[in-house]
């Protein structure tokens, strides 16, 4: 799949002008769309690579395998919250969410709902969430000892809010 091949429809959150903008900044610069998202990379990802990180280092060195697969987990975790949010802002209510829902749409904001149209974005999730999954196998670490971060794994792909 290219970059933004998929695009949602001008309409589903975000001017047809702004998703221009979004697809030819994507193809100009070959990025894909965890990339067309930049604020995702300085905020939810971040914490979320930094948390996992923190972890491992307190638990003692990890070998080189475990520190990459674990912060393979991390990013694939963070962005699913992130496309997860995108989709809740969409889906739910602002009681549920406990924030006002669909601000972003409102405020013209790119979400990976206006760019890959809402079943996309699920689908998105759902590959971030087995991408994490995969990546704590691979980090040879035995289930017990990922349980935890398998449970939030799916705690984040499962919430309503």
């Amino acid at each position: 799949m290219g970059a933004l091949e998929g695009v949602a429809p001008a309409g589903a959150g975000v001017s047809a002008a702004r998703q221009t903008k979004l697809r030819r900044m994507a193809e100009a610069s070959s990025l894909d769309l965890r990339s067309a998202m930049p604020g995702f990379l300085a905020k939810t990802g971040a914490l979320s690579l930094c948390s996992v990180q923190l972890g491992a280092v307190s638990a003692g060195k990890p070998s080189t395998v475990v520190a990459e697969s674990l912060s393979h987990y991390a990013q694939s975790l963070g962005l699913a919250f992130q496309v997860v949010d995108d989709i809740l802002d969409v889906t739910s209510d602002s009681v549920t969410l406990g924030k006002t829902a669909g601000k972003d749409a409102a405020a013209d904001k790119p979400t990976y709902v206006s760019l890959l149209g809402l079943t996309q974005a699920q689908e998105l999730a759902q590959q971030l969430h087995a991408e994490s999954l995969a990546a704590l196998n691979a980090s040879g670490l035995s289930t017990t000892a990922t349980a935890a971060l398998r449970a939030l794994a799916s705690q984040v792909v499962e919430r309503k809010n």
